[in-house]
């Protein structure tokens, strides 16, 4: 696996694996100056992350 493949797959475990980490969190853990960086190259929508919305609005 290349070093981006390796923080790609840890910017996502991050974000499915525990829902108080926020974009800004995984931000300065790869130390991006910007969160846009953050937002389009490591953000994306899992499974997981449907899940997610879900519970979250069965909840209200």
């Amino acid at each position: 696996m290349s070093t981006h493949g390796f923080r790609h797959t840890h910017a996502i475990l991050l974000y499915d694996e525990n829902p108080d980490i926020t974009i800004k969190d995984v931000q300065k853990r790869l130390g991006h100056l910007d969160v846009s960086i953050t937002m389009n190259i490591y953000e994306h929508v899992t499974d997981k992350s449907d899940d997610k919305i879900l519970n979250a609005l069965n909840n209200f």
